[in-house]
């Protein structure tokens, strides 16, 4: 195989295409839908000479709607260090993608294929371990929990709450005064689904010095289906939206193990 015939291969895709803003080029790069990614570039105004690169305008809106919250702080920074490495800023308004740096057509190329490899990363967002996420969520939950309660309360992780409930594992426990919270991370549909069973099995256990509470990563969490969020709404789980205001339910979890 020769050289010429890689360049072959890689531009059998490749689709330059004149249009009233510029170029429209089809990379050979896919999409995680199988769709080509698309690059533009664009004349800078009043310098017709100049041009800049730029998306279709839909990645960011496309990541939405697969469920990819860029609010979420985990992948917003993954989101941000990408743009960084890549030289490449995002404008909210125009909801578009582009690179800080303008040029020549003659140099479009190394430019387009610089910013595809941007686009075609920023696809690594869908493939974020959601184990990963759900940890991340974990731990900064946990880290908010020891800054509040380690001097006032005791703190166990990943036990359950006595010997007789010894098959229902509970993220956070904080003991304090003979009276304890069963704190679930509500990170996922399947660890919403377990505080849900926790809860099932425990409110014929007559303990009333325990009281289980799940943690929502935010108050619309997608991670979670509309049926089991209200199955948790309707439950006698005491309910928290972690990223909403973190002190508030640091707060809400003081006054629940004082006053119940």
């Amino acid at each position: 195989m020769s050289p010429d015939d890689l360049c072959s291969a890689y531009c059998r895709d490749l689709i330059v295409s004149e249009i009233p803003i510029g170029f429209a080029v089809r990379t050979p790069c896919r999409k995680k839908d199988g769709d080509y990614i698309g690059v533009y570039l664009r004349r800078v105004e009043d310098e017709p000479e100049q041009f800049r690169v730029e998306d279709d305008g839909d990645t960011i809106a496309a990541l939405e709607f697969e469920g990819i919250d860029l609010d979420n702080d985990t992948r917003f920074e993954v989101f941000a260090t990408l743009l960084s490495e890549y030289g490449a800023h995002y404008d909210e308004n125009e909801c578009l993608i582009y690179g800080d740096k303008t040029f020549q057509i003659n140099d479009a190329g190394c430019h387009v294929i610089t910013f595809s490899h941007l686009l075609l990363r920023l696809q690594d967002l869908y493939f974020l371990s959601r184990d990963k996420v759900e940890a991340t969520f974990r731990a900064d939950l946990a880290s908010a929990i020891e800054r509040d309660f380690a001097q006032s309360a005791e703190i166990l992780y990943n036990e359950p709450i006595n010997d007789r409930m010894r098959d229902y594992i509970v993220d956070i426990i904080i003991r304090q005064h003979q009276k304890q919270l069963a704190i679930f991370a509500g990170s996922s549909e399947n660890r919403a689904l377990e505080a849900l069973l926790f809860w099932q099995v425990f409110k014929s256990a007559r303990d009333n010095n325990t009281i289980p509470v799940i943690v929502l990563e935010n108050s619309k969490p997608g991670n979670l289906k509309q049926r089991t969020l209200a199955r948790i709404m309707n439950s006698g789980l005491r309910l928290a939206s972690f990223k909403e205001d973190e002190a508030s339910v640091m707060e809400k979890l003081r006054e629940t193990l004082e006053h119940g």
